[in-house]
């Protein structure tokens, strides 16, 4: 490199030092959230939740809209976070044992819009079941009376 930036593989500038900044602002906007929560928790003394807080404050049909809102979000969040364990358990299978699953069995059906030929991503079905089991104990949990 002649006296330039550095340039990323995908041929763009490096974000460079803007991106601690970034990270600062981040930080500080979840900090005025967090404050935001502790105040609506002292003042809504039950269980905590956007669910909760929405009905306490702008009624039952804002609080079910959300309450999708939140299912919505945590499928679309698993899905991703299990895509990518899937990914990494291919490439650990490889690494480790020599072998890795079929790629109809442990690839994205879709990528880059186009097909791939893959039938079903199966790690991904394993770590979405074994996540939304958590979440059931953890419901039931919450669920029963406490003593």
């Amino acid at each position: 490199m002649h006296g330039s930036a550095a340039v990323s593989m995908t041929g763009r500038p490096g974000a460079g030092p803007g991106i601690a900044l970034s990270f600062l602002l981040t930080a500080l906007a979840c900090s005025f959230a967090a404050l935001c929560y502790a105040e609506l928790a002292s003042m809504i003394p039950i269980a905590g939740s956007a669910y909760t807080y929405a009905y306490a404050t702008l009624g039952e049909i804002f609080a079910w809209i959300i309450g999708w809102d939140l299912i919505l979000e945590y499928a679309v969040s698993n899905m991703a976070v299990a895509v990518g364990f899937s990914a990494y358990l291919n490439d650990f299978f490889e690494g480790v044992f020599g072998f890795h699953l079929p790629e109809q069995l442990s690839g994205p059906m879709i990528a880059g819009g186009k097909f791939t030929g893959a039938w079903f991503n199966l790690p991904a079905l394993v770590i979405l079941l074994v996540l939304s089991y958590i979440l059931y104990r953890g419901v039931r949990e919450s669920a029963e009376p406490t003593m």
